[in-house]
């Protein structure tokens, strides 16, 4: 069987806590069935070393957070602001559904599966109440349910092509849409079970690209149709003349994609983008209150498009090719729809199949892994795609599914909201080609290559180093990129100014970014070219040619390391890469076009493509650096002092790296030079650090940073004990989790980092959250371990224990402290569930646990902060916090 169970969190009323009530909890999914489980771990080490650090994981969480702010611990919030616009109608709670549910009859097998919302599409009929569809609203009101309204804003007009189109930029059909958006809204807004309106489902099918809106496009873009022929080398009498046709394949560029196919890409981009925008606005002009859903999206170029003013994005996976192994098919749409935390997201799951091979055992194995870590990976709920399969489904899996839909415990998992310190710039460009299907990625008609799409494979499953972030290029100017260690920009083609000048701002603020081969193509026009700010940016000097060819007149080839840095620490010189082309009895990581650059001299080769240049390339062995150029040399030397290969220029307190060549499409994260290169990326400014011996991408135990805390889950058949460093976590005490401060996790500044070693009981097949609570616990030396016992508005008890303190497993995964040696500590308590306002009077017991001398009690007033402070020594003690009631004095 099956279990979920829970350990009580009471409410907390700061800004970082969830506006629901938080819990620590055991997400059971325990399997006594057949299904198969990864790899299990080398033998946890003896309990006295589960918080003995590994320096380098260590310190690379404690020191990459030194650009962030340095104001003490103590004084900050207990977590940082979330991503989520504040303006935005927020969600009830966590949302399930089916889709297709229009029988009153099936309401209570409905309600029965733990599903809380019904999800009504309106018929595209005359505007105007429909007495159907308001009878199912109020069969759900009256079962407790939430209702979503469905607006078919499409209106059915792909069809009529040119004539009529559906596009912003036809009045006819923007009239049509708001006179049936306002009589839907009108109908069903006075429907208290309505919390939310929706928009057309699968819109890409709905959209109409024609060539007069491309001009539009095009008038808007460019000031003049000079600019435009100046731009493009073309030679327009005006607007009216040019085609998409006349711009789309471009054969004259590598690829097949230059400045004239981008420019009809980033049309089709921003049609979709505008289509959504003219929705959005046609219902907040009746209902401005509720949130707005996006229809089922199927491709992950139209999750990338929609504007971060709806509150929620549905990927909906029923149109992938079946994956026998459901979590792999969807996991990457969470990241894409997330958005940084700009928008919720609802990914739509198509059940796992039935027959030969797919028992019930096997389908409930796969459904609770699924949504297992679609909640860990940010998802605000999941949608079911048709409710009549669902509801002729075997008992086994109604079973399964209300196990898991009905139990407060596990539905909380539904809202972690991810704490990431990587991200990926996705632009729906390329057009990439998988399981026999295209533009699932991007909007250019040119062949597509497999990047991006490797790289946001990745987000699948965590790294080491926690969940990725996936930005759209609108989103950069939107978020704080301070979040991030490392920001990851495959085939970033279009990169206007303004980005520009934020990615430039986040690399001297102690950014890491990385680009590759075509950065730009859309501003410069040409593949050898790059923006003059970031030829700035990356140290390159000269953009000299683009070659097709590597050593040996192959078409694919490797690279290896021409250089050991510090920022790379886990880079050895004469390592080699290996890939997924075919090379002469070997595998290649890197193939068709590079670019051959001249380096500014100070800018490192830290990877060396393997092509047949004849110039100044370091082979393995060689010094660091480039040697030094003189600018006034003659073109014929700085031609002989050209590489390919992965650059590196330091500029401010950060990094900007640039490969001359595709850099993710064939090299692929088995590589171990990959997971070298990476790992020293990702641990930049990171949230956690997960103690693993399975390389950068684990498979027997996950983790990641929360705004509230963290989480891990066991994906094995046997107990696990977790370790983890949690990055900047503010010295924070956790609930039922041993937490680890070491005095000399410091920044540059000597402000202390904040960062913990924590370790966590985790049973099988569970995923399980420790909450930070807003009491911070700072030794001065050595460190101390701390423990939550309870955390409620009647008080708080917790564990200090001094240095080097021993953790003790008990049974049913809890931690005892023993044989610590006295510490010096402060303890700061903020206010949050436990309140202490300024001025307040709080008793503070202090026992030494396993010794019978009298307790220490004090009595403390809050600070004008509405804080509790106090030091003292510590080796094993007990703390209780309970407010003075003033009668009571």
């Amino acid at each position: 069987m099956l279990r979920c169970s829970h350990v009580h969190t009471p409410r907390s009323d700061t800004a970082a806590m969830s506006s629901h009530a938080r819990r620590t909890f055991i997400f059971s999914l325990s399997l006594t069935l057949g299904v198969a489980a990864a790899a299990l771990p080398a033998p946890p080490p003896d309990a006295s070393s589960l918080l003995t650090p590994e320096p380098s994981a260590v310190s690379s969480a404690a020191e990459t957070h030194s650009s962030h702010a340095s104001t003490d611990a103590a004084d900050r919030p207990a977590q940082p602001p979330m991503a989520t616009d504040k303006r935005k109608p927020a969600l009830p709670e966590p949302l399930f559904w089916a889709y297709g549910w229009r029988n009153a009859a099936h309401l209570a097998s409905y309600r029965d599966l733990g599903l809380n919302t019904i999800y009504v599409d309106l018929p595209l009929v005359q505007p105007g109440p429909d007495p159907a569809v308001r009878q199912l609203i109020r069969a759900a009101a009256a079962a407790g349910l939430h209702v979503i309204v469905g607006i078919p804003t499409g209106l059915g007009r792909q069809q009529a092509g040119e004539r009529d189109p559906t596009s912003s930029y036809n009045e006819r059909y923007v009239s049509a849409l708001e006179e049936f958006v306002g009589a839907a809204v009108r109908a069903y807004r006075d429907e208290p079970a309505v919390i939310a309106w929706g928009t057309q489902h699968d819109p890409a099918a709905y959209m109409t690209y024609c060539d007069r809106d491309f001009q539009r496009h095009l008038e808007g873009y460019y000031a003049s149709v000079d600019e435009l022929n100046e731009t493009w080398g073309a030679q327009f009498l005006s607007f009216r003349s040019v085609r998409m046709a006349d711009a789309e394949p471009d054969s004259s560029q590598p690829f097949a994609i230059g400045r004239r196919s981008l420019a009809v890409a980033e049309y089709k981009r921003a049609a979709f983008a505008e289509l959504h925008n003219v929705w959005l606005t046609s219902i907040r002009k009746f209902d401005d209150s509720r949130p707005i859903f996006t229809g089922r999206l199927r491709l992950y170029r139209s999750l990338a498009a929609v504007p971060t003013d709806y509150s929620c994005i549905v990927s909906d996976a029923t149109g992938a090719p079946v994956v026998t192994d459901l979590h792999t098919q969807a996991l990457e749409r969470i990241a894409i729809a997330r958005r940084a935390g700009l928008c919720e997201a609802v990914p739509c799951l198509r059940l796992p199949p039935g027959g030969e091979g797919f028992g019930p055992r096997v389908r409930r194995g796969l459904l609770r892994r699924w949504l297992t870590l679609a909640a860990v990976q940010g998802a605000r709920g999941v949608a079911f795609a048709s409710w009549e399969r669902l509801y002729a489904d075997t008992q086994e899996l109604h079973e399964a599914l209300r196990s898991l839909l009905t139990d407060p415990a596990c539905t909380e998992l539904f809202t972690i909201r991810p704490k990431s310190s990587a991200a990926i710039l996705y632009e729906p460009y390329v057009r990439v080609t998988t399981h026999g299907r295209s533009g699932f990625y991007g909007y250019l008609d040119a062949p597509g290559d497999l990047e991006p799409a490797t790289l946001l494979g990745t987000c699948r499953r965590p790294s080491a180093y926690g969940t990725v972030d996936v930005l759209a290029l609108e989103d950069i100017e939107k978020i704080d990129l301070a979040r991030y260690g490392v920001i990851l920009a495959p085939r970033a083609f279009h990169l206007p100014e303004s980005a520009q000048q934020a990615v430039e701002s986040y690399v001297q603020d102690g950014g890491a970014f990385v680009a590759d081969l075509g950065l730009g193509v859309f501003q410069t026009g040409s593949w050898t070219d790059l923006p003059p700010r970031m030829m700035n940016l990356f140290g390159i000097e000269e953009f000299v040619s683009l070659k097709n060819t590597y050593r040996g007149g192959w078409q694919a080839g490797n690279g290896f390391v021409g250089a050991e840095t510090a920022e790379f620490p886990s880079l050895r010189r004469r390592a080699s890469t290996s890939g997924t082309v075919e090379l002469h009895g070997g595998k290649a990581a890197f193939k068709g076009w590079h670019g051959m650059v001249t380096p500014a001299w100070e800018t490192e080769l830290i990877l060396v493509l393997d092509t047949e240049a004849k110039g100044n390339v370091p082979k393995p062995g060689s010094p660091k650096r480039l040697p030094r150029r003189r600018r006034a040399a003659k073109s014929e030397a700085r031609v002989s002092a050209t590489s390919s290969g992965v650059l590196l220029s330091r500029r401010g307190r950060g990094i900007a790296l640039y490969a001359t060549t595709r850099l993710w499409e064939a090299w692929p994260p088995s590589d171990p030079l990959y997971q070298a290169f990476h790992k020293d990326l990702f641990a930049r400014r990171a949230n956690v650090v997960l103690q693993t011996r399975e390389g950068l991408y684990p498979r027997s135990i996950l983790a990641g940073a929360t705004e509230s805390g963290v989480w891990a889950y066991n994906t094995t058949d046997v107990s696990q004990r977790v370790r983890l460093v949690a990055g900047a976590a503010h010295s924070r005490i956790h609930l039922d989790t041993a937490a680890r401060v070491v005095a000399a996790f410091r920044r540059p500044g000597g402000m202390p980092s904040g960062s913990e070693l924590l370790s966590l009981h985790v049973p099988a097949h569970t995923a399980v959250q420790a909450v930070a609570l807003p009491i911070a616990v700072e030794p001065f030396t050595d460190n101390a371990t701390t423990i939550g016992h309870r955390y409620g508005p009647d008080g708080v008890e917790f564990e200090i224990a001094g240095a080097d303190a021993e953790l003790i497993p008990q049974r049913g995964g809890k931690i005892r402290l023993y044989a610590a040696r006295a510490v010096t500590v402060r303890v700061t308590v903020e206010s949050g569930t436990y309140q202490a306002p300024p001025g307040s009077m709080h008793r503070v017991t202090i026992s030494r646990r396993g010794q019978r001398t009298p307790p220490v009690v004090l009595e403390l007033e809050a600070d004008e902060k509405g804080r509790l402070r106090f030091t003292r020594p510590f080796v094993r003690h007990i703390v209780r916090i309970e407010p003075i009631e003033r009668g009571n004095e």
